[in-house]
């Protein structure tokens, strides 16, 4: 064993650990020093955002023996590349890691900007825009069908890529440790924000991503680097501090009732179709 499929394996022991750590960590700053203050209860939004993430998870697992028995035909029928043998032989297997997750990351920033370009994957990514007090619990609040998809597509392309299935786990456990940061409600000094902005996709970077406003929204699709949204032009600044502040949401989904957990699943059925298109045709500028 390796020291990649070492790192793999303790992945996997706390792929439940490392998330609820980061959470706790992230939670006890932003009450410490928020960015906000949330106009909401928190007792309600957390029981939504919570609530989907242990369903998500249940039904991760419930539905794992597919994921894995549609990987094993996938890997005997569907053409697949052959790099990461040739980046192992030539480079080693920590090569193999950083490429397999610039390329993961990479299918993660297209599938993002797929579920705002298109009306019927915005209904379910709208779920997560929804939250109107974005805090570290707004990281897991996902639709389970968007859930879904996003599972298939990344299968699909991991099988097709050839990128081993260990550096999938790696990356996974990376990108939620990350996301729960990058949606904390704290601010970072200037400098930090702006250095480390270069880089990865900061709190005030994804702040702006969740903005009520279109032009906001539509940026900013990284999930671990910003390097993406750099390179294709989808980079927007942080948002201005104070009463200046563009309000977090989803028209028409801004009222207090919407916080509610059965909102949550049944809110992709109910957003109003002119508002998809809107969203459909701003994206399309």
């Amino acid at each position: 064993m390796n020291n990649v499929q070492r790192l793999a394996a303790w992945a996997v022991r706390w792929q439940a650990w490392v998330p609820i750590g980061v959470f706790l960590v992230v939670a006890a700053w932003e009450a410490w020093r928020p960015d906000r203050r949330g106009g909401l209860p928190r007792g309600w939004r957390w029981a939504t955002n919570l609530g989907l993430y242990f369903l998500n998870s249940g039904l991760v697992r419930a539905i794992g023996p597919y994921n894995l028995a549609a990987g094993m035909l996938l890997f005997i029928h569907v053409p697949r590349l052959s790099l990461f043998f040739a980046i192992r032989d030539w480079a080693g297997v920590w090569s193999v890691l950083a490429v397999g997750c610039l390329l993961l990351d990479l299918i993660s920033y297209l599938l993002h900007r797929l579920s705002h370009r298109f009306f019927v994957l915005w209904r379910l990514h709208a779920v997560h825009h929804a939250d109107t007090d974005v805090d570290a619990s707004t990281a897991v609040r996902h639709h389970p069908l968007e859930m879904l998809f996003i599972g298939l597509a990344t299968l699909l392309l991991t099988v097709f890529l050839g990128i081993p299935a260990g550096v999938l786990v790696i990356y996974s456990l990376l990108a939620l440790a990350v996301q729960l940061f990058q949606h904390a409600n704290v601010r970072l000094p200037v400098h930090v924000e702006t250095g480390l902005g270069w880089i990865i996709m900061t709190p005030g970077l994804h702040r702006a991503h969740h903005s009520v406003a279109p032009e906001h929204y539509n940026a900013n699709f990284g999930t671990v680097l910003s390097v993406w949204d750099r390179l294709l032009g989808t980079l927007t600044p942080p948002l201005p501090d104070g009463a200046d502040a563009p309000a977090f949401g989803v028209a028409p989904f801004l009222a207090p009732r919407y916080s509610r957990p059965h909102w949550a699943l049944l809110l992709p059925f109910v957003l109003p179709h002119e508002e998809a298109q809107q969203h459909v045709s701003v994206s399309a500028d």
